[in-house]
């Protein structure tokens, strides 16, 4: 049937509510691609070299890190990401670049190395709980177990 026959009629709230329908449908479809972090120049980071410059010259040419080693301070990283989203899942990477800045103990830089979505090596935590020691409460131990205990001068 032909919405202009007589007997076929949509009312305005009908056709609002379709077309609603239709671009929120179409919206969520939608990909998403965020860049996150340190956004890496290849030509600032060729800058950087090892032997000559140090800590306070690589901070001024490619700003503050992203992060600092934990185990060793001596490293510093840039870290820059993009991200992919379809809808509402969640995010995925599309990219990574990681560029590891090492420095000597006087400061100087010794090594860079960069790294990418390639290197990443995915961590399965083991699903094993560790075991306690101490007395499982039920509901009304947990519940019930603080009365009395406290007088009016502990507060």
């Amino acid at each position: 049937m032909d919405m202009t026959t007589p007997g076929f009629k949509v009312s305005h709230k009908k056709k609002f509510l379709i077309v609603l329908l239709l671009s929120l449908t179409a919206s969520a479809c939608t990909i998403e691609r965020q860049p996150r972090g340190f956004v890496l120049d290849k030509g600032i980071a060729q800058g950087v070299l090892t032997g000559l410059d140090n800590k306070t010259s690589v901070q001024y040419t490619m700003g503050t890190p992203s992060m600092v080693g934990t185990f060793d301070a001596n490293v510093w990283y840039y870290i820059s990401e993009i991200t992919r989203r379809r809808s509402f899942f969640r995010p995925s990477a599309t990219e990574r670049s990681i560029l590891a800045v090492h420095f000597d103990g006087d400061g100087v830089v010794e090594n860079i190395r960069r790294y990418s979505l390639a290197d990443a090596v995915n961590v399965k935590p083991r699903k094993a709980k560790t075991p306690t020691r101490g007395k499982k409460l039920g509901v009304f131990e947990q519940i019930f177990s603080n009365i009395g205990r406290f007088s009016e001068g502990d507060f």
